[in-house]
């Protein structure tokens, strides 16, 4: 997408920017990764089988056999979001807590302290989600699989921060990472724009986080204390609360 031709390969030639395209580019994969798999071990693909006797994940809407609402898809897609978020979190406090484990002593060299590791992993997440952008227009969110992706993205903030506390209390407060996760957006806001040279529009942003996308998540929570113990028949491990 790039103007210049030769962007990639002379980054390539670079032993150190090469390392570190290796290293975003996994961190991004492993999130797609949890997330695919957090659709099979919490019980999501046995539970659409189930209802729909077809084995998918997802039908089409006027598919005759798609016995599943879009609701129920967007709670399916935020527990899948979870269960991504909580293993990408937790893999990189495993690198914070061992860097000898991360694959290239020139990018341990680079980061200074255990916050610009976290940066990173949230920037390679909020990226692909830019770079995947599932977005209906906000007046069909009712019908659509996914929540508006920057409601996704706050959902994963809490969820990263809970992951956090957990694991690593002392790593960051809530309120620095919430500012972290800000800064992070951002960056990644800018840099997006200028690769693509497109720009981010305010106005979408303000309706994806707006009452009626804030309104759906609530419906959201709501179902999925609907449908858990449902799922909880086909997961393969103890769903979340």
């Amino acid at each position: 997408h790039s103007n210049n031709e030769n962007l990639f390969n002379s980054i390539l030639r670079d032993p150190l920017r090469a390392d570190m395209i290796i290293f975003l580019s996994y961190q991004a994969v492993k999130y797609v990764i949890f997330h695919e798999l957090g659709h099979h071990y919490n019980g999501h693909v046995a539970y659409t089988k189930n209802k729909c006797h077809v084995q998918k994940l997802y039908l089409e809407k006027n598919d005759e056999h798609n016995q599943i609402d879009p609701l129920d898809y967007q709670t399916l897609e935020m527990d899948a979001d979870a269960c991504a978020i909580t293993n990408s979190i937790d893999h990189i406090i495993s690198l914070i807590l061992n860097p000898e484990e991360i694959f290239s002593p020139a990018i341990t060299s680079l980061i200074s302290n255990p916050i610009e590791l976290l940066q990173l992993c949230l920037f390679c997440i909020y990226s692909l989600f830019q770079l995947l952008d599932e977005d209906d227009k906000l007046q069909e969110i009712e019908n659509s699989r996914y929540l508006p992706r920057r409601m996704r993205q706050i959902i994963n903030i809490d969820n990263a921060y809970e992951c956090i506390k957990r694991k690593y209390p002392s790593l960051i407060s809530k309120s620095d990472f919430r500012d972290l996760c800000l800064l992070t957006a951002k960056r990644a806001e800018t840099l997006h724009n200028l690769v693509f040279e497109v720009y981010t529009d305010a106005n979408e942003i303000a309706e994806q986080l707006g009452k009626k996308a804030q309104e759906q998540v609530n419906k959201v929570f709501t179902n999925w204390k609907k449908i858990k113990p449902e799922l909880s028949k086909y997961a393969l491990v103890p769903l979340a609360d």
